[in-house]
């Protein structure tokens, strides 16, 4: 359980390497959602306009050509309290756990002379000169959006590594580029016919080292295009219909995405390969202008976490628009995009994202829902008690579950959480089962374990950065994205509940969120018997290894749960031993919770993640369950729940087969016992018989050697559970 411990001291700690210091970044070297959450979970400010109090301007070297220096990057120098210096500074200052000096890392300004011995910056649209690529190993034929592709990897990747070699481009030759097309795929002739057919009906020539697909109608100066990446305007997201346009689209307020009854002309791919450091997506829409019959076809790619490149096509009408985007889907995924259904995961291939588009709406996104609703009518009061109101916008806040998935990794923006879909989630959790059936080998294959991590993140999108996807090697890593996938299905319930409210607002959102749950909530007052109980069961049983940490009672909430008295007192042992114990999860898992119930891990989810086997865990320790919390802005939430352990089988060591030794042994339950527990002869009552171990911890004798630290409890039928209490614990620094 040291992967639980260690996890939660960095979520607890107060981090303040970056304490007071502001940070804002050049256009070239904006910073992935990755280094974003590095630098704020240090305590950092991240600026997106240059003002004086920006203590360190992030910027590329090449952006310091004396000819190309922007307004930000001239205040920034001009500025003797600001530094002009590179990523490398931030991750090296990461890396030693301290600020470094920063003068190894500083940019000056330097002529346009010097500036041809470094890699230009990657921009938004592609090069339209250069020389052949002479890099040796590389294949030297390569169709053109391919090679775009390959380009634009192969640039950023410079960047990391620092190797000054000069940018590719496409064959200047256009006789030479016939050629080579002659040997592709008959899918890729058919895209360079399309595209040669609008070239010629707009009546434009094709350059040689022109990209046709290139959007022609937003060409701008480069100082120009510089200033409007200096004004760093926030896009918005604009739904109409069934999904939003891509708001990297120029002008996508005037686009909607091409909805035809079950056919949405909107992909998200996505592909990671390990093995070549490619952790890549692929979007493609056919998006039709509003109010016209104009349509074009869509695409950007790129690194995940990154903006990457794109192409905005004018097609002569909606059957050609749709054409291409059928024959650039199966160029990229090896599947029909008319038998997506049954798609298959292609080797070297881009896998489809599914997504939940939810029932057809005329509406825009929900904060345009919302504001239509308000100009209606006014948003009638919340009839719930203020406590429960604060207990159920905690929960419900998909920012914070946007927040706590970053952190450990996932990308919500290549995948939306409300856009997750139970069939996404299992197939996670099935190719974490063939990673668990590898590293059980007497000796995993290493290629293996990287090609079925590829596999999981081109499932479950996530942000690296520029670094390379690490492989899922060991059962420690294993069950940290074990405990992601849990998360994104309890997410999945949240944002599922949310997508089904109804436009019309008769009620506040807050009690509509409220009733879906199906849980009957009420405060419990701090002066009652059940109050002071629960505070001894709190003060009595902090582990002494958990003592980085205080937790204190925020609120209590007793829980009735629908359906779920009825089904725990129809239970087959109604007599059995009960028990009061803890239970410790994310925030934002507890939708989940509270409106479906704990449950037990899924049949493919792998049996390696649980160390008692698959079942639902409970604790006598508070801290042993808190440590679960993950604890956002020092808040978490934990229950306490009337388990019926009944006759429990004793186990001293972790055993992933042990449901099976408790069905064998006819037993109820498994107790993994500990070193340390509750005093057993302290232990109080309720007055229906529930027993409550709020003994004071003690050491426990043994004449075995006992391999945990605290006990843990494990009934592997959801019918022996009864939540009884919600505790909002704030998790405080230890008083000294």
């Amino acid at each position: 359980m040291s992967l639980r411990r260690s996890e939660r001291i960095r979520n607890l700690k107060t981090n303040d390497l970056f304490k007071d210091i502001i940070f804002s970044f050049t256009p070239g070297a904006s910073p992935t959602s990755f280094l974003e959450s590095k630098i704020t979970n240090e305590g950092g400010k991240i600026q997106k306009t240059y003002t004086k109090k920006v203590n360190y301007l992030i910027a590329l070297k090449v952006e310091l050509a004396e000819s190309k220096l922007n307004s930000k990057i001239k205040n920034a120098l001009d500025n003797p309290d600001c530094k002009v210096v590179s990523s490398d500074f931030i991750d090296e200052c990461l890396r030693t756990s301290k600020i470094c000096d920063a003068e190894k890392f500083l940019l000056k300004p330097f002529s346009d002379e010097d500036k041809k011995t470094y890699p230009p910056v990657i921009s938004k649209k592609k090069s339209t000169s250069g020389k052949k690529n002479t890099k040796k190993g590389k294949e030297k034929e390569k169709d053109d959006d391919k090679e775009e592709e390959e380009e634009e990897e192969e640039e950023k990747n410079k960047k990391v590594t620092g190797k000054r070699k000069r940018a590719t481009t496409k064959k200047e030759d256009k006789e030479e580029v016939k050629k080579e097309a002659k040997s592709k795929k008959e899918v890729k002739d058919e895209v360079k016919k399309e595209v040669k057919k609008e070239v010629k009906k707009k009546g434009k020539k094709a350059n040689d080292d022109d990209d046709p697909m290139d959007v022609d109608d937003n060409k701008k100066d480069e100082e120009k295009e510089e200033e409007e990446e200096e004004e760093e305007v926030i896009v918005k997201e604009i739904r109409k219909g069934r999904t939003v346009v891509d708001p990297n689209v120029p002008n996508s307020k005037d686009y909607h995405v091409l909805d035809e009854g079950d056919d949405i002309y909107d992909a998200i791919l996505n592909q990671t390969n390990i093995s070549s450091n490619n952790n890549k997506f692929y979007n493609l829409q056919v998006l039709k202008k509003d109010n016209t019959n104009s349509y074009f076809f869509w695409t950007r790619w790129g690194r995940v976490g990154e903006k990457g490149q794109f192409k905005l096509l004018n097609c002569s009408g909606k059957d050609n628009a749709i054409n291409l985007f059928k024959i650039k889907f199966r160029d990229k995924t090896g599947n029909s995009w008319d038998n997506r259904k049954n798609f298959e995961k292609k080797a070297k291939k881009y896998f489809l994202l599914e997504r939940d588009y939810g029932v057809a709406e005329e509406e825009d996104s929900n904060e345009n829902k919302k504001a239509k609703t308000e100009e209606k009518i006014d948003i009638p009061d919340s009839q719930l008690d203020e406590k429960v109101q604060d207990i159920i916008k905690l929960i419900f806040d998909i920012s914070l579950m946007e927040k706590e998935m970053a952190e450990i990794g996932y990308n919500a923006k290549k995948m939306p959480l409300g856009k997750l879909t139970k069939e996404h989630i299992k197939k996670s959790f099935s190719v974490l089962q063939k990673l668990d059936s590898e590293l059980n080998k007497k000796t995993p294959k290493p290629s293996v374990l990287s090609d079925l991590t590829s596999e999981f993140y081109t499932i479950i999108p996530h942000d690296f950065g520029r670094t390379r996807p690490p492989v899922i090697n060991t059962k420690i890593l294993l069950k940290k994205k074990l405990e992601m996938v849990e998360s994104l299905a309890d997410i999945e319930i949240a944002t599922t509940i949310l997508k089904n409210q109804k436009v019309e607002i008769t009620e506040n959102p807050i009690d509509t969120n409220y009733k879906s749950l199906h849980c009957n909530l009420a405060p419990l007052d701090d002066k009652s018997d059940e109050y002071k109980m629960i505070e001894m069961y709190v003060k009595n049983t902090h582990g002494k290894t958990h003592s980085w940490y205080d937790l204190e009672i925020g609120q209590v909430y007793t829980i009735e749960r629908e359906g779920e008295k009825e089904r725990f007192l129809g239970y087959k042992y109604p007599d059995k031993k009960r028990k009061l114990l803890w239970h410790g999860s994310r925030l934002t898992n507890f939708v989940g919770i509270l409106s479906q119930g704990l449950r037990i891990a899924p049949p493919e989810a792998p049996v390696t993640g649980y160390m008692f086997g698959k079942g639902v865990y409970f604790a006598d320790m508070v801290s042993k369950s808190a440590n679960y919390c993950c604890a956002s802005n020092n808040i978490g939430l934990m229950l306490l729940c009337e388990v019926m352990t009944g006759e429990e089988n004793e186990l001293i060591n972790a055993n992933y087969h042990a449901d099976e030794l408790v069905e064998k042994n006819a037993k109820d339950s498994t107790k993994g016992c500990g070193k340390m527990a509750p005093d057993p002869t302290k232990s109080g009552y309720t007055e229906d018989g529930i027993e409550v171990p709020y003994g004071p911890a003690m050491d426990v004798e043994s004449k075995d050697s006992l391999s945990l630290m605290y006990n843990e409890f494990i009934v592997y039928n959801v019918a022996q559970i009864r939540m009884r209490y919600l505790i909002k614990m704030k998790f405080t620094k230890p008083k000294k």
